[in-house]
């Protein structure tokens, strides 16, 4: 079989041109999750993770310094941070309380003005915070568990939330591009949009069901969000319609922060920090596959990465609302999987597909659409 594919690899790499990415790996130094990125300028950043972790960089992500943080409850994780400048921003988090006959998830959240030297508890209590975004020294809203948003309006002296909710879903990620335009991420490719502040928030397409953990705004149109699977989502017409990037990875993708429309960096699971100075593409321009929201027609794209162990995305556009089915078959035409079966949108749409438990071989995805059918080869290598 190992010759078979080999065989198999060599055809495909003379006939198949595989998506790249524009995204390139920086060392974080670290192994466990990082979960949160913001930096100021293009030297100036930091990302914060599981544990406790804080990292600092200032010369643009190159090199990563450990930084210390303690709080009243112990150690937790850090799921987002924040900075309005060099000097001052904040951390918030999660910790397991184990006060006698009240032990549960406490949302946490920690400040510093002087870049993070030092960092000063600032309390906790609040449900499971996952988002942090600085509008201002003084205005900082934050996301968290079924829906919950929330502000400080006085730099963290009190806390309120926003009712009512606009969702139930978890919300993972926020950001502003000035005081009166911001959107929030969350589960299931939930994506919602203010253009009051925060007072009203209405709901935007993904074309993603993936979770999306973070996002970034560098002007009012321009913006990124990421998520599970290695998903990274483009708009330039504020969210309005979202289109997708090449990651280069399958590794859930936690935070993201950019300061200008080639310059960002993401962070992830297992330390991945992934950072790219041609906003997030291969070239000087998107793929054309994937510069639309609404296609104008059916297609099904090669899966990346490709070879694979053990997981994958494939991407496929839908002209129109229809009943779609993704499946997976081996050489003899046995179906192996199905991963999507029921009516989507249209639009841009990925499917990760985890292969843990399927031998090493080729084999056939087929995308149904109403009247559209195409088939693609796909290989499994240990």
């Amino acid at each position: 079989m190992k010759s078979v594919i080999c065989v198999l690899l060599i055809f495909f790499t003379a006939t198949t041109s595989f998506p790249q990415s524009g995204w390139i790996s920086q060392p974080s130094g670290v192994t466990s999750g990082l979960n949160g990125i913001s930096f100021t300028d293009s030297r100036t950043g930091t990302a914060v993770g599981n544990a406790d972790v804080i990292l600092r960089t200032t010369d643009g992500g190159s090199t990563w310094a450990r930084q210390s943080i303690a709080d009243s409850y112990g150690t937790g994780d850090l799921h987002a941070v924040s900075f309005s400048n060099n000097n001052t921003g904040i951390a918030v988090g999660t910790v397991f309380s184990t006060a006698p006959g009240y032990p549960t998830y406490l949302g946490t959240w920690s400040m510093t003005t002087n870049g993070g030297s030092n960092w000063s508890f600032g309390g906790g209590g609040m449900g499971i915070l996952d988002g942090i975004f600085c509008i201002s020294a003084n205005v900082k809203i934050f996301v968290g568990n079924r829906g919950v948003i929330g502000r400080t309006t006085d730099g963290g002296s009190s806390w309120y939330a926003v009712y009512p909710y606009v969702t139930t879903a978890n919300l993972k990620g926020i950001t502003f591009a000035d005081v009166n335009k911001g959107t929030v991420v969350g589960d299931s490719g939930t994506i919602f949009r203010t253009t009051d502040g925060g007072t009203t928030w209405i709901r935007q397409l993904s074309g993603t069901s993936n979770a999306l953990k973070g996002v970034s705004f560098i002007d009012a149109n321009i913006g990124i969000a990421v998520g599970d699977s290695g998903t990274i989502l483009r708009t330039t017409n504020g969210g309005a319609a979202w289109m997708i990037q090449m990651s280069g990875t399958t590794n859930r993708l936690m935070g993201i922060s950019f300061i200008d429309v080639d310059t960002g960096t993401v962070v992830g699971d297992g330390g991945t920090i992934l950072h790219t100075s041609t906003g997030g593409t291969a070239g000087v321009k998107d793929d054309p596959g994937y510069t639309t929201h609404i296609p104008d027609k059916c297609a099904l794209k090669q899966n990346y990465p490709n070879p694979f162990n053990p997981s994958t995305n494939i991407l496929f556009h839908v002209q129109s609302k229809t009943f779609v089915s993704l499946k997976v078959f081996d050489l003899l035409g046995r179906e192996i999987a199905t991963l999507v079966s029921g009516e989507l949108s249209a639009g841009d749409h990925i499917q990760p597909w985890n292969a843990a438990n399927i031998s090493s071989g080729v084999y056939f995805y087929r995308l149904q659409a109403g009247a559209f059918i195409e088939t693609k080869r796909l290989i499994v290598l240990r």
